[in-house]
Parts: C-alpha cells; structure tokens; sequence
C-alpha cells in the first residue's frame, strides 16, 4: 500500500511538469504564430542597426564666401576588455597621434568595454590604425564643423560640441535647421559577427541640414573687427562692439565685439567672449540719445531748429542734480545744442515737453522692447513706464541716462532717421537653401513709420552738421557727407553695494551714416571704458571714420556720391522722373525704388534680382507713368549661355545677373564695370569666368587702404 502511494505521489508529479513543459510550448508556439515577439524577437537577434549621420548645413556670408562646413575627421576609441597588451596598444596609439603615452595608458586600463581615445584626427589615421590590426582599437570617419575664418563672425556664428549639436550662436538658435534627420540602414548579422545588407531590409537615407546665407559681408565683418581690436589697443579699452547696417533694409552687413573668440577652439576662450554682446549688452549711451527728443519736437512742431535755448553758461542744477557741458554756451539753437551737444539745452527743452512724447517716440523708435533679430540672448533694454519717473527723469532720458540700451537697438534708430522715417526689422538670415536653391528668403520689413521723411530730413541736416562743424569732426570723410552724433556716458554701478556712476569709467559712442543725400551704410562704434582720450568724439568717431573709408574704397567713391546715383530719385520741374537704373539690384530694392521715386513699379517674374527694365534708365517719365522690371529666372538648360551686357552697372548688379545667367564673374578693381570680357552677346559654356573691369571715381591715394 505505501508503495503504491509513493508511486501515484511521484506520477502525480511527472503529470503536472509535463503539463506545465506542454503549456509553455503551447504558450511559445502562439507567440511565433501571431508575431508578439516572436520571429521578429527571432529575427532581431541577428540584425543590426546603422544610423546614417546628416550633414550639417554650411553657413555663407551674403556673397557665398563660406563661414562654416564640414570636414571628415577620424575619431578613435577602444574596448580594453579586448585588448590584450594593453603596453603595446598605448604605444602604438601614442606614436601614430602624438597622444600622451600615459594618459593612453591609463585609459586603457579601465574596466569597460569602450572608452574614447581622441577625435578630430586627420583622415590619414583611419588607413594606419587598419593596418595595426591590433585587436580591440577602432576608429570612425565622422563630420566635423570647421570655421575656416578663424574668429570672424565667431559670436554671431556660435560653435556646436563634439556630437554637432549647437552651443552657443546661430549654430544653436538655428540648430534644428542646421542639423538635418539621421537616416538609418539594417544589416544581417552572421553567426561570426560579420554584416551585410539584406534585400528588404530597411533603408531610409539621412536628410542634411539646410544651408544658412547670412547677410552679413565678410569683408566688412574684416574691417570692423580689425578697427575695432586697433581702437581697443590704441585707448587700453575694456572692450567694445561694432555693427555696420543697410539702414534701407535693416540687413545687418557686419556685427563683432571684443574680446571675441575662435569657434574651432572654444574651450581656450572664456565663455564671456560667447556672447554676442550687440545685442546681450546693455549700457547708458549718452548723446547718441538725443535724436530721439529732437526728432519728437520736430515732428510735432513745438520746435524749429533756429528757435533759441539759454544753456546756462555750462553749468545748471536741474533741481537738486547738476548738468555740466563740456564748453561754457549761453544761447544756442535748436540745431546748435545737438551740433554742440549740449546736455543743458537738451534737458531744458525735455522739461519743457509733455513727459508721455518723449516715452511715446522713446519707445517708437525701438528701445525698451527687442528688436526680433532672432539672436541669441537678446535684451530689451531698460526703459521705465511713466510712472516710474523722477521729477527730473525727462531731464536725464532726454541726454541718454536714466535709459540702457543695446547696440543693435542705437543702430537701429539711426538707420531709422537714414532711410526717411521707418524702423526696419534688422535682419540677420538674408536666405535659408536646400541643395543650392533658396526655400526661404527674408526681405526687408518696415515695422512702422516713426517721423516723417520732412523731419528725417532736418535730422539728416542736423546730424550732418554735427560731423561738419560740431563733436563729431573726426568722423568727417572727404568726397562723403557723413551724419553723425557722438555720445558720452559715464558707466553706472552694477551692484547692489554702491549707488551712482563710476568715476573714471565710461562709454564712448559714435554712430554715423552716409551719405546724406541716399544713406547706403550705417555704422555704431561703442567703446568700453576707454583710457585716456574718452569722449566719443575722439574714440567712436575715429573708429567709425576708419571703417567708412576702407569700406568706400571697396565699393568704389561713385557708388555713395555720383552725379547719376544722385539724379536716379531726382525730381524735376514739371514733375517729370529721370528712371533710375534698377537692373541687377534685388526685388527688395526696386520696391524701395518705387517709394524714393513715387512712381508705379511693376515687376513680373519670380527671380531674386532685376534682370531687365522697361523704359530704360535715363528715360525721362511723367509721374503717371510707371516702370516695368523683369525678375525671370534662367530656366534655359543649354549648357551655351549669351554673355550678358553688364557694362554700367554697378559691380554687385553685374555678378548679380551673371550669377543668374550661369556664369562665374572675375572682378578687378571697383566701382562700376568699365569693360568685360567675353563682349555682349558672345556663346560660352555656363560655369565660364566672365572678367570684369571696373573703374571707381575715387582716388585711393586720398583714402585709408587696408593694412
């Protein structure tokens, strides 16, 4: 009997595991019948997957000269599990990159299946590490960003980290348009480790980054870096910042700062000289605010410029807070006390005024609020509410105090009195392409009308004044007549211990535009705590003249002040129009055509640039009359092109449509092309050089070449 209970026990025993075992087989089976998990599972075990990197988009300056790409480089790393004289393998390593022995050592000594040796290696390295065949030591092919200017343009460009993510500049606020999408491939995996593709297995190609055209010119961006380290030296300066501006199209042409950096290094810069300080910064101007109450007064009538101001002899206590100038005047005009600049006169008239117009144009004019230019770390500047005033706020406000401000924010408002009255958007992105062609453009935008073309003109009057007779002679350009206003701050307390100014340490500001008659350039020059000299006619005023006259000699004398150039919007008895010459120039000038000569324009076509008018330039029309452009692009796919007259032009408009046309455009001197070669209407191949000789009115010997 108990024999027979340890049997049925041990039966009972074997039933229920031999169930159990045919359950889970049951259990298997349907997971591989119906697919949860398993001959995909299955499957899977012997796949692998390979992602495919994008190619990060390049950055160009406006005239495609490169700013940033890519190169291949070779990054190394190693498994020390696998490794099996790890001596050996640090040599190796040590002698084929020059990397420190030791510190190779030591890192393959870790205990772990993968650790990163070097990157950035020359592409040499990859062939040489295969032929060591040393077990456990690999290397990658990966893209590297590269800025091949050095530190031009590093703050505005930014850098990306090791992995191409963007850190700091557009490289980071433009990073997802940058970076492109990783595609991906899968491999079989053999039972030896080895892969290779499978049909039907899947495939999706990486998507590379868009390319950026920025607007910035690299040679301008040359100069205005140069001039301003050299005016840093010269003064024993902190620091300062830069920017050149189209006050037409709001398309900032240069913008820099000191102290600056080098993206391919950026590790050997402190992180201050990250920032772009244009518009990160922001300080008391000074003077170079006063344009801002004169243009209200101007605008409103409540003043004319011959209308007198006592300035007190040099010294007045608005209330209990003293006002000094830097000469003892009693009665000057209105234009006088901005040629002059005195801050006496300036203060008496904002106490004079309804406090809320000197808020309204204040805030009109941009300050207290961003400029939407889309950079990193933008500020909006201090520009209290009403209600926060002192009694004697209007007072100080009105000469730039009691304010702070950004320097893109000064550029800005100058560049508003310059083009007649409008606030543009500052722009940065002049075009974002996708393999070569532009999927995005960017025009100018006028934000809103501030003064009147008849009150810019009296500033224009006004501010050319202060260059030719005033504070800001030292800005004074022969052949060009330059509007300017210097500026003067001394540098308020940044901590919360200490109350008032610095003594000692100022901002010297000059911000200027030419030529008066058509302003094409717009240029702010701010100096941080400067030594010695410190009033910004003599720091910023020199400063802006230097750059003005090495940008002249590029563009050539004729192209700021020419009789044509002055006739092109010249109005005449009768009303008649002389036409100007718009071929070459882009959609976004012609539409500022119209608005300088108050004529109908009609353009047809979807190209960039102005490839034909209708009537021709000097055509003398009635204002009724219009002009009709044509902006065609060349969907001509002959490989044989007919070259283009371009003599005349200007030597922008003449690459402009060369650049349509096909054709590559080598330029020998400046201004307007005087000569090409091939002629008018010969047949070459598209990609061909057309050689264009151009001529300027300007006597070099008369201007400051580059050094």
């Amino acid at each position: 009997m108990k024999n027979m209970q340890n049997f049925t026990w041990r039966f009972d025993i074997f039933t229920v595991g031999a169930l159990l075992f045919l359950l889970l087989m049951i259990v298997k089976m349907v997971q591989i019948q119906i697919g949860v998990g398993g001959l995909e599972v299955t499957e899977n075990r012997f796949q692998a997957q390979h992602k495919l990197p994008p190619e990060r988009g390049r950055i160009f300056d406006r005239n495609l000269k490169t700013l940033a790409f890519n190169i291949p480089t070779v990054t190394l790393f190693a498994d020390p599990k696998k490794i099996e004289n790890a001596n050996a393998a640090a040599r190796a390593v040590a002698s084929l990159t020059g990397l420190d022995f030791a510190q190779v050592r030591e890192k393959l000594g870790q205990k772990t299946n993968y650790v990163k040796l070097a990157t950035k290696l020359p592409l040499a390295v990859h062939e040489k590490l295969g032929k060591l065949g040393i077990t456990g030591l690999y290397s990658e092919v990966v893209l590297t960003r590269k800025y091949p200017k050095s530190d031009l343009c590093s703050q505005l460009l930014g850098f990306t980290d090791i992995d191409g993510k963007g850190i700091s500049g557009l490289e980071m606020t433009q990073d997802f348009l940058l970076q492109g999408a990783p595609g991906r491939v899968v491999y079989q995996i053999t039972a030896n480790n080895e892969k290779f593709p499978r049909i039907g297995y899947p495939e999706e190609q990486a998507r590379d980054g868009n390319d950026f055209v920025l607007t910035i010119d690299y040679r301008y961006q040359y100069i205005a870096e140069r001039e301003l380290h050299n005016t840093i030296l010269q003064t024993d300066a902190a620091g300062g910042a830069v920017i050149i501006m189209n006050p037409e199209t709001g398309e900032i042409l240069a913008i820099c700062s000191e102290p600056n950096f080098n993206p391919n290094e950026p590790g050997k810069a402190d992180q201050e000289a990250w920032r772009i300080k244009p518009v990160t910064d922001i300080f008391e101007p000074g003077s170079t605010f006063k344009p801002i109450l004169m243009s209200a007064l101007l605008e409103k009538g409540l003043h004319t410029t011959s209308d007198k101001v006592f300035c007190e002899n040099g010294k007045y206590m608005l209330k209990d807070r003293p006002i000094r100038d830097t000469a003892p005047y009693a009665w000057l005009s209105m234009r006088d006390v901005m040629v002059y600049s005195s801050n006496i006169g300036m203060s008496k008239l904002a106490m004079e005024t309804d406090r809320k117009l000197l808020y309204d144009y204040a805030r009109a004019f941009g300050f207290g609020q961003e400029t939407g230019v889309g950079l990193q770390g933008e500020q909006k500047g201090i520009l209290s509410s009403i209600g926060a005033w002192s009694g004697v706020s209007p007072g100080f406000i009105s000469i730039g105090h009691e304010v702070a401000v950004t320097a893109l924010q000064m550029t800005n408002m100058f560049s508003t009195i310059a083009n007649g009255g409008f606030l543009m958007q500052p722009v940065i992105v002049k075009e974002i392409r996708k393999d070569g062609i532009p999927v995005k453009v960017y025009g100018p935008r006028a934000v809103r009308r501030v003064i009147s073309t008849a009150t810019a003109d009296t500033m224009k009057s006004i501010l050319a004044d202060v260059v030719e007779r005033g504070t800001g002679k030292k800005a004074a350009i022969k052949g060009v007549t330059v509007c300017g206003k210097t500026g003067t701050a001394k540098m308020p307390f940044t901590d919360r211990k200490n109350v008032g100014y610095q003594e000692g340490n100022y901002i010297s500001n000059f911000c200027g535009f030419f030529p008066a008659e058509d302003p094409k350039i717009c240029i702010y020059v701010m100096i941080e705590k400067p030594r010695n000299l410190y009033y910004g006619g003599d720091v910023g005023a020199p400063c802006f003249k230097n750059i003005a006259e090495q940008i002249i000699t590029f563009e050539g004398l004729d192209y700021f002040q020419s009789p044509d150039r002055q006739e092109e919007f010249h109005t005449v008895e009768n009303n008649p129009i002389l036409v100007p010459n718009l071929v070459g120039c882009s959609r976004a000038a012609a539409s500022y055509a119209e608005h300088k000569a108050s004529l109908p324009i009609h353009t047809g076509g979807e190209g960039q640039f102005i490839m034909a008018q209708n009537p021709p330039a000097g055509t003398i029309l009635a204002e009724a009359q219009g002009i009709r452009l044509d902006s065609e692009t060349n969907n001509d796919d002959n490989d044989v092109q007919l070259v283009p007259n371009v003599t005349g032009l200007p030597v922008r408009n003449a690459m402009n449509i060369l650049a349509v046309k096909g054709f590559r455009a080598v330029i020998i001197g400046s201004g307007k092309v005087a000569r090409q070669q091939p002629g008018p209407g010969k047949k070459i191949g598209k990609q061909e050089q057309v050689l264009l000789q151009c001529e300027s009115a300007v006597n070099l010997n008369d201007l400051l070449v580059l050094r």
